[in-house]
């Protein structure tokens, strides 16, 4: 969201040139390869965006005009609005998960805050809109839902055990991800600061989010809200709404609890903005969002 990938491709070329060890070249080059493909991926998309369109009139037409138009500038460049942002981080999650990257989407609100707000102030989105953005993200991460078991297939193979870090055959994925695959977002909590005193991080987003998954209580995703002493009572009461609706959103969980926890019981002290900054990996388990790597360890 910051670089666009053009950022991040510069900047590996940088690292390339300074390295002395091949090794080290070698891996450089490898994530400019990958990168260099997340763009043409975005780019056939747009191109097929631009085909559609001329089977269409009017609003039908314009509309995947200015999808097109999108994807031919994020996630190359960093996205200009909101509605940008929400797509680059949708194309990156999708690009990520067609690489077995299970990855989930993280701090949602955090990351899509001053693109709602520059947004709003500048009269360039109305919170209505900004709603309908939301719910399609939602719409999208729960597209290829079975909703007819009988149509559900096994296609784990051996190459797959590499999700555990596993070298050999394992029963990671043997039906237990269908209609769920590990798309998480985490919302609230406190905000991710060294600071002493805690400030509320939730925001016009984490309620955008709470609305989506009332109105849409689908399968995926799973949506986690973080709470603490100092939550706002509204925010309680929209999640209190939402769990009502009957979709199991959102897992709640105790910043009181896991920040502590996470800063001083994970066998070294860690800086409390990463336990501030935590959120969920794909099934519920709490990580240092963008600091973290794991693997799998069976007892």
């Amino acid at each position: 969201l910051e670089q666009g990938i053009n950022g991040l491709l510069a900047k590996c070329k940088e690292l390339e040139k300074a390295a002395s060890d091949k090794k080290q070249k070698t891996f450089y080059k490898s994530v400019t390869h990958a990168l260099k493909g997340v763009l043409l991926y975005a780019e056939r998309f747009a191109d097929l965006a631009e085909e559609t369109a001329g089977s269409f009139d009017d609003d039908r037409r314009a509309n995947l005009l200015k999808v097109a138009e999108t994807l031919r500038h994020t996630p190359a460049n960093p996205p200009r609005n909101f509605r940008e942002a929400v797509q680059c981080i949708y194309l990156i999650h999708c690009a990520l998960h067609l690489t077995a990257e299970i990855v989930p989407l993280g701090r949602l609100d955090q990351l899509l805050e001053k693109y709602y707000h520059q947004d709003i102030k500048s009269r360039r989105l109305t919170k209505d809109e900004a709603q309908e953005i939301i719910d399609c993200l939602w719409i999208k991460l729960d597209e290829a839902v079975i909703l007819n078991n009988r149509h559900a297939e096994d296609r784990f193979t051996f190459c797959d055990g590499t999700l555990t870090g596993m070298r050999g055959m394992s029963n990671f994925d043997q039906g237990g991800l269908l209609n769920q695959w590990m798309q998480q977002i985490t919302i609230g909590g406190i905000k991710a600061t060294n600071d002493r005193k805690s400030e509320d991080a939730s925001n016009e987003v984490t309620y955008l989010c709470l609305e989506a998954a009332r109105r849409l209580p689908v399968n995926s995703p799973t949506l986690d809200l973080r709470l603490h002493k100092k939550s706002p009572k509204r925010i309680i009461k929209a999640a209190a709404q939402t769990i009502l609706s009957g979709g199991a959103h959102p897992v709640l969980l105790n910043d009181d609890r896991i920040i502590p926890a996470l800063k001083n019981d994970t066998g070294g002290t860690v800086e409390l903005k990463s336990a501030r900054n935590y959120a969920c990996d794909g099934c519920f388990e709490t990580m240092f969002a963008g600091e973290t790597e794991f693997s799998f360890g069976f007892v």
